[in-house]
């Protein structure tokens, strides 16, 4: 009998082209999507992003939570080729912080990047002890984790390292808050690394170029200012990355040397050591250390790239957890030609200590303002360990 094989032999074909279909093609790589500034300004506003594919491709944004239409792209699919240059414009943000996704799709291969962009109300800034308000207009946050990156999944995933509050006019962080104990100061040797200084969490036109050399001027001894850390890098001493975190512009303020290596340096020792007698299973101390540039006069030029306005004085606001008790000192210290002529900068920092309450006073800011919120604390309780300077 005979059987007719045109059937089967189209079935076979169409079998065969599917199959070649799931296939990726020899010549397709994983493509390349640059975001500039993946960490965006409540004000919005627009930045060039960078594609590579070697196949035809498509780009998308993804919404997180119920936030939509606030990214506007200026192309969204090509064919192959590299260094293609798309528009990305962001709305003003008058709400909470928000999170989208780019999604650039090739025809098997994708990649990815994360957009948060920071809204003008703050009330889902995470509960952590350290944090101070975030009350100041215009000023942006952010938290590295301990590789040296942004804190992942709206501060839900990861190791946090240290947050920051940044004053784009004046180029520096008013304050960093991190924790501290002996086992996130970590006991490496590992070297300052300053090639990735700019900070990827603000728009780099904010930024003084640090990457190859200090502040631009002269302090009032004749050196160069200091690439001086509000968090030093002896407290991160865990892996070279949160070594590196350390050395970002976003923890870094021009420091005159001797006070750099002389009162500062001999407080960030103490404050360290405090730490390192708790037991780092369940105790903390918590930090805030910042700056204040109101009433400077002084400018230096980071070598005619960035102007700097050089601090006035420097702060650290300390909350210290010890079992079930909760205690806590701040320390003003002046940085001006007059205190370094007194001798000021070779002093004792102890001369200089404070309740946090008083250092709320004279900056007219809000430290610790999760502490109220603890299991049995109010705010009356609150200020009283506010009001009372410790004695470590």
């Amino acid at each position: 009998m005979k059987t007719n094989v045109f059937p089967r032999i189209f079935a076979a074909l169409v079998l065969l082209a599917a199959l070649f279909a799931c296939q990726k093609p020899d010549d397709e790589t994983i493509p390349v999507l640059k975001v500039p500034q993946p960490m965006i300004l409540a004000t919005g506003g627009s930045q060039s992003l960078e594609v590579a594919s070697t196949v035809a491709w498509t780009l998308s944004v993804e919404y997180g939570g119920t936030s939509t239409g606030w990214i506007k792209l200026s192309q969204t699919s090509g064919e192959a080729a590299i260094g293609v240059k798309i528009q990305m414009t962001v709305d003003p943000n008058g709400g909470e912080n928000r999170r989208a996704t780019l999604v650039l799709k090739g025809t098997t291969l994708s990649t990815s990047v994360e957009i948060s962009q920071m809204g003008t109300s703050v009330s889902d800034a995470p509960l952590w002890l350290e944090l101070p308000a975030l009350d100041r207009a215009g000023f942006l946050f952010g938290t590295h984790d301990m590789k040296g990156g942004a804190y992942a999944g709206a501060g839900k995933s990861g190791v946090r390292n240290y947050s920051f509050y940044w004053d784009p006019n004046g180029r520096v962080s008013f304050w960093v808050a991190y924790p501290l104990n002996k086992d996130l100061c970590g006991t490496g040797n590992y070297n300052y690394d300053w090639t990735q200084a700019y900070d990827p969490m603000v728009p780099e036109d904010q930024q003084p170029n640090l990457t190859e050399h200090s502040y631009g001027g002269r302090g009032w001894d004749g050196e160069y200012w200091n690439r001086g850390h509000q968090m030093p890098r002896a407290d991160r001493q865990l892996t070279q990355e949160s070594v590196m975190s350390t050395c970002r512009t976003t923890n870094i303020t021009p420091q005159c040397s001797s006070f750099n290596g002389g009162i500062w340096g001999d407080l960030e020792v103490w404050v360290r050591g405090r730490a390192k007698e708790l037991n780092p299973l369940k105790d903390t101390m918590y930090v805030v250390t910042g700056c204040v540039q109101e009433g400077s006069d002084t400018w230096t030029d980071n070598y005619y790239q960035a102007a700097v306005k050089v601090p006035v004085a420097y702060f650290k606001a300390c909350l210290r957890k010890s079992g079930s008790t909760y205690t806590a000192l701040a320390f003003y210290l002046p940085q001006t030609k007059d205190a370094y002529d007194k001798g000021e900068f070779t002093g004792n920092f102890k001369n200089y200590s404070l309740s946090v309450s008083e250092l709320e006073s004279k900056l007219n800011t809000t430290f610790f303002v999760n502490l109220e919120n603890l299991p049995g604390m109010d705010k009356a309780k609150a200020t009283s360990i506010k009001n009372t300077k410790a004695n470590w």
